[in-house]
């Protein structure tokens, strides 16, 4: 089974020099090579069908997405989202390899839409998404969604995103503040921390922020992130004391203030206000986009 990891690593150098170019940034290469020290055989098995099957349903004429952070899914051709252009971080993508999360066929009569090269700034599109008026879209909820797409009034394909992962129970009410009042994020004083949110308006809104925060202030490696975020997810109090501990201890010995570390603990105990998973919220946002970008493309041969 150690072959696929070679036939794996061979379709990843091949994707990643007709997609980002040769010599390949070194971005790119680092987190290839970080990827696949993580794989297993069979997690290459999985992803080397998730490719397969990807291929196949794309040639049918279907858009996909996989809602998963994963270069090496993104070099072979086995996901549409590209976590470099994304600022996505790697994860624990054994995390969803087989999956996909949303599946459509485009409207009839409109070009196929290749997600890889979709331009994120037409303006169309935004005037319909900040009117409210995507009942012909298909998303989920639309009666939810109409309403709050108005009060929010997202700009870009950032603000986009943010959108739909402040429709979150615990964080919607952020939804009409987000602009207008700082967030009481506990250390959001913090440089660091300041520099981490400030794309989404000083809000935690991403899991990945936990990440870089953990990082950042606890000195966190990517990998002990990356268990903290599970951590958290599964409420697994022994290793949530653990990592209690250790963050304590790394942020005092950095010099960091007593009130800024507890206060950034507290935050993360906070059940309701946990964030969501940051290429979940990418694709979902990816996907709508595409539609609107669709049904604008068929008023405009009309």
């Amino acid at each position: 089974m150690g072959d696929n990891i070679k036939i794996l690593r061979k379709l990843a150098q091949k994707g990643a020099e007709e997609y980002y170019g040769t010599p390949i940034p070194q971005e790119v290469n680092d987190r290839l090579e970080y990827e696949f020290g993580l794989l297993t055989p069979v997690m290459a098995d999985m992803m080397l069908d998730a490719r397969q099957n990807f291929s196949y349903l794309q040639k049918m004429g279907y858009v996909l997405s996989r809602g998963i952070s994963s270069i090496v899914m993104f070099c072979i051709g086995a996901s549409n989202t590209d976590p470099i252009k994304f600022g996505l971080l790697s994860e624990n993508f054994d995390w969803g390899a087989e999956r996909l999360l949303y599946v459509y066929r485009p409207i009839e009569g409109t070009p196929n839409v290749d997600l890889r090269k979709l331009p994120l700034d037409n303006e169309a599109v935004f005037d319909i998404l900040k009117r409210g008026e995507t009942d012909k879209v298909y998303i989920p909820d639309n009666d939810v969604v109409n309403p709050r797409l108005r009060d929010f009034q997202p700009n870009n394909f950032s603000e986009l995103s943010i959108f739909f992962a402040l429709l979150k129970p615990g964080l919607e009410a952020r939804l009409k503040t987000t602009r207008q009042q700082p967030d009481t994020f506990a250390g959001s004083d913090l440089p660091e921390v300041k520099s981490i949110l400030k794309d989404t308006f000083g809000v935690r809104v991403y899991q990945e922020q936990d990440m870089q925060i953990a990082q950042a202030i606890g000195g966190f490696s990517r990998e002990e992130s990356a268990d903290f975020r599970r951590a958290i997810l599964k409420n697994n109090e022994e290793k949530l004391s653990e990592y209690k501990m250790m963050f304590f201890q790394r942020a005092s010995v950095a010099g960091y203030d007593a009130e800024s570390i507890a206060g950034i603990w507290n935050e993360w105990e906070s059940s309701g206000r946990r964030p969501v998973s940051k290429s979940y919220i990418t694709d979902l946002a990816l996907i709508t986009y595409a539609k609107v970008w669709q049904r604008v493309h068929e008023q405009e041969k009309q």
